[in-house]
């Protein structure tokens, strides 16, 4: 089989094998930058993962606020947080701890790609 042949197959089966190229070369007769190599040469590299929302990067402004203005805005009524397809009302006087585990949770399962 011809040198350019034995590579094709190789690529070949790297793509098929869902491995990164270090993976896919240990403990087989080639390297993984011999590897890549011959994947740039055949222009087989795979193509970028499109961005979803299940692997997209989540951005939030956050603004830091002293005791006294939360306080202030706490006073004018309720605070109303919509994260992961939930609503949370957050009146005066509420457990903060609480809130955080909430957020956490929702968090996670935002990044599980199981918002309702």
């Amino acid at each position: 089989m011809e040198r350019e042949e034995i590579w094709k197959a190789r690529v070949a089966a790297w793509k098929a094998s869902g491995l990164n190229m270090s993976q896919f070369a240990l403990g087989r007769d080639f390297s993984a930058s011999g590897l890549r190599y011959w994947v740039n040469r055949l222009g087989a590299m795979p193509a970028a993962t499109p961005i979803t929302p299940a692997n997209s990067v989540r951005m939030a402004r956050v603004l830091r606020r002293s005791a006294a203005a939360e306080d202030r805005l706490l006073e004018a009524g309720p605070v109303e947080l919509h994260i992961a397809g939930a609503r949370i009302r957050v009146g005066p006087g509420f457990d903060r701890r609480t809130l955080v585990e909430v957020l956490d949770v929702l968090e996670e399962r935002a990044g599980r790609g199981g918002g309702r």
